[in-house]
């Protein structure tokens, strides 16, 4: 199984997701595969009904919590660092410093990462029409 949802999250949502979090959503996928971690999101969109946020990015479909049990400390700061190293022109701004951050590593329920994309994120440089 390339990835794994807890019960309440609907898979449906991922037909309202931006395109640049399916980009991101993938380098997750893809960095999970070659380091044999497992990937289960908590989050996407129809599960927060009625939480409170600092921001509408899961509502508006820029956003998905994936969860990091099982993943090492290593991993988690090596996947966080590349990923905004990476992913910044495409990344929402953080609420805490105002910079782009493509993954936030965060407690909210539980440690999860956040992954996030801005509303107006080009993913030019990800796609070739060539």
């Amino acid at each position: 199984m390339i990835f794994n949802a807890k019960n309440e999250v609907d898979l449906n949502d991922f037909k309202e997701m931006s395109p640049a979090l399916l980009i991101l959503f993938t380098h997750t996928v893809l960095y999970c595969h070659e380091y044999g971690i497992p990937l289960s999101i908590t989050s996407i969109k129809s599960d927060r009904d009625g939480i409170e946020s600092a921001s509408t990015t899961h509502e508006e479909g820029r956003a998905i919590d994936i969860s990091v049990k099982g993943w090492s400390t290593l991993h988690i700061e090596r996947f966080v660092y590349l990923t905004n190293l990476h992913y910044a022109d495409i990344a929402a701004i953080s609420a805490s410093d105002y910079k782009p951050r493509a993954a936030v590593y965060h407690e909210g329920t539980a440690y999860h990462i956040h992954l996030q994309v801005k509303n107006d994120a080009r993913i030019n440089r990800f796609v070739s029409y060539k």
